[in-house]
C-alpha cells in the first residue's frame, strides 16, 4: 500500500488527553495533559485508512480506526475500537 503524505492531526480528548494523530506506516499518538509531558504511543496497527472520535456508553472518550489489516472471517478491513 502506497503511503501518501499527511498532515498530522489534532484530536482533542482522548482519554482525557489532548492528542496528535501522525498517520505514517506505523501510526502514533502524541498525548498530552495539562499536568503531564508529552509522550507518544505507537499503535502497532501498520497504515490507518481512517480515524475518529468514539464516545458511546462502552468506550467513552475513545476512538476507533480502520487500518488494512484483513479480518479471518471476510476478507475485509477490520474496524479496531480503542
Amino acid at each position: 500500500m502506497e503511503i501518501k503524505s499527511q498532515p498530522l492531526r489534532a484530536i482533542q480528548d482522548i482519554g482525557g488527553y489532548s492528542t496528535v494523530f501522525l498517520p505514517r506506516a506505523s501510526p502514533s499518538f502524541i498525548l498530552k495533559s495539562a499536568s503531564s509531558p508529552p509522550y507518544v504511543i505507537d499503535l502497532n496497527s501498520g497504515p490507518i485508512r481512517s480515524l475518529c472520535k468514539l464516545h458511546i456508553p462502552s468506550c467513552k472518550k475513545g476512538f476507533v480506526y480502520i487500518n488494512d489489516k484483513v479480518s479471518a472471517s471476510n476478507g475485509e478491513p477490520r474496524l479496531l475500537v480503542k
